[in-house]
């Protein structure tokens, strides 16, 4: 759970420096990744494809607030460490790419 968490933040945090670049101080105060490259996507220097989308989407479902520790621990128990790699994986390649959207 915590590598799937740590997953989302990564890319939630260069996606809003991306916001910040490209639109402004005022990123709106969510967690859904898609909304936000969805606001911006016609100022990237690249097509976001539906694949990217689907990842964002994934990521921040697995967004956990920290006030709910009982849905937390039974969330844990679905993940695997397989899934846990996946995710690792996608995260890095996505980042990655994200990176080379800096103006």
């Amino acid at each position: 759970m915590y590598t799937v968490f740590m997953c989302q933040q990564a890319i939630e945090k260069i996606v809003k420096g991306l916001y910040i670049l490209y639109i402004g101080d005022n990123v709106p105060y969510t967690h859904n990744i898609s909304f936000l490259v969805k606001k911006m996507k016609s100022l990237l220097p690249e097509e976001v494809t539906d694949e990217r989308f689907n990842f964002f989407d994934k990521l921040t479902a697995h967004y956990l607030d920290g006030r709910y520790p009982d849905y937390k621990r039974k969330y844990d128990e679905r993940l695997d460490e397989q899934t846990a790699t996946d995710y690792f994986r996608q995260t890095k390649e996505v980042y990655e790419w994200l990176l080379t959207m800096k103006p």
